[in-house]
């Protein structure tokens, strides 16, 4: 091979190009190199040249296949280094028996749980194993089948792998995160990467997902079916208007959730219930809060009555519930009342502050107490 190559290139292709440069050419696994004695005009020639390129990948093959038996070099490639060297890449095709042995360990591993699939990515012996796309397709297709009917894009099939494996420790709650909202991110992430597995398991009560971990995807919040089925008390051990309770709770709450607990858990928008929500959602004011304040106040009925309002002021300036948030509702009707009753519910809210050892000036509308008393 050695003969033929340095008369193809020393004579029979640089009589043809007429470039200048002899090359010293010198044999390693996999890679033919080509040193030539001044700056390389083949080597600018090829860069330009796509169609003399491909010709002259096409020989190479040929000529490779004809020392490594017929179709085992299954690529051939240049790379290049400053003006002077060009590398002949090749690749060869595994031998039968080492194809067989990737697929029997796929089957092997197929078996197991996927801390047992990291310790043989490990293990450097078998790297040429886990290398090889073929163990991970062969591995997925052994071991998630019914995930692969669903027709889901698959780009990485080893990050599918230990995906599905994720996946399946959601649906089966065998969790292994301390952190709640670290196992929030990671079925957000599986539920926007993989959007036909999940709604498919949802759809079919094969997957029920705490309240809180489904808020992200805007699929499953502009779906009704989706929703329906994630939010619908079938598999779950407490009832809708228990999830519409602690839903008030969570820092996650949107109004589409709302609005659907809301009316599944027997609510109507009147007064009372949008009132008694506004008590017991999440105590951080936060912008996302404001924004969930804000949706619920809108709710209310136009037709309320200034009385029904002023207990409800009253019953919450002594309690010290939210007091922030409940200043947007405030906003909204402050115009119905007096100044002097506008200093009763100041009073109020600064009693409550002082005894509860609060010593901020902020009143029950989130600003300095002094500014209502005049």
């Amino acid at each position: 091979m050695e003969i033929e190559f340095n008369n193809y290139f020393n004579r029979v292709l640089k009589d043809h190009l007429k470039y200048p440069e002899t090359f010293v050419i010198t044999f390693d696994v996999n890679k033919i190199i080509l040193i030539s004695n001044v700056n390389s005009r083949l080597l600018d020639t090829i860069k330009v040249n796509p169609t003399l390129k491909t010709n002259l990948l096409n020989s190479l093959m040929s000529v490779l296949n004809k020392y490594y038996s017929s179709n085992t070099v299954e690529d051939v490639y240049l790379s290049t280094h400053g003006h002077r060297e060009i590398n002949i890449n090749f690749k060869l095709k595994p031998p039968r028996f080492e194809v067989l042995f990737t697929e029997l360990y796929s089957v092997i591993f197929s078996y197991s749980d996927s801390s047992d699939v990291q310790t043989f990515e490990g293990t450097k012996e078998f790297s040429h194993i886990v290398n090889d796309p073929k163990f991970w397709i062969t591995l997925v297709n052994n071991k998630f089948p019914e995930y692969l009917i669903l027709n889901e894009k698959i780009n990485d099939y080893r990050d599918f792998y230990y995906n599905m494996f994720d996946l399946d420790n959601i649906r089966y709650k065998r969790y292994t995160y301390s952190n709640r909202i670290d196992l929030k991110i990671l079925i957000e992430s599986l539920t926007m990467k993989y959007p036909k597995i999940i709604s498919h398991l949802i759809k079919n009560n094969q997957m029920y997902l705490d309240i809180e971990y489904t808020l992200g995807p805007t699929y499953i919040l502009d779906d009704p079916e989706l929703l329906k089925h994630v939010y619908s008390p079938i598999g779950y051990s407490i009832s809708i208007n228990t999830q519409y309770n602690n839903a008030l709770y969570s820092p996650f709450l949107g109004p589409k959730i709302f609005d659907y607990l809301f009316i599944a858990s027997g609510h109507s928008y009147n007064f009372k219930n949008l009132s008694s929500a506004l008590i017991r959602l999440s105590s951080s004011p936060s912008d996302k809060d404001k924004k969930l304040v804000n949706y619920i106040i809108s709710r209310i009925p136009e037709n309320i009555s200034k009385n029904e309002l002023h207990q409800f002021l009253l019953y919450i300036s002594d309690y010290g519930f939210n007091l922030i948030n409940i200043g947007l509702l405030w906003n909204k009707y402050k115009h119905l009342f007096n100044p002097i009753e506008i200093k009763e519910l100041n009073d109020r809210t600064f009693i409550h502050s002082y005894q509860t050892g609060d010593k901020s000036t902020l009143n029950f509308f989130g600003e300095p107490y002094t500014s209502y008393t005049k």
